[in-house]
């Protein structure tokens, strides 16, 4: 079975690195910042991370901050 295509949001005042799979859960690769929600959306996980260089939305709930 093949893997659905991923859509890429696009997200005011951010440039997209692509998608990247983790397979390594329930560990996550740098220390980060967190923000979980049911509702959230790109543009607010975008919002969430402000002034940080990487952002990522991971299971379509949880904004992960890289701060780098």
């Amino acid at each position: 079975m093949a893997n659905p295509a991923l859509t890429v949001a696009e997200v005011a005042g951010w440039t997209s690195q692509g998608c990247f799979l983790d397979n390594l859960a329930p560990y996550q690769l740098l220390p980060t910042t967190n923000y979980t929600s049911d509702a959230l959306t790109p543009s607010d996980c975008g919002n969430f991370c402000t002034g940080y260089k990487y952002f990522g939305l991971e299971d379509s709930k949880s904004a992960i901050v890289v701060p780098l």
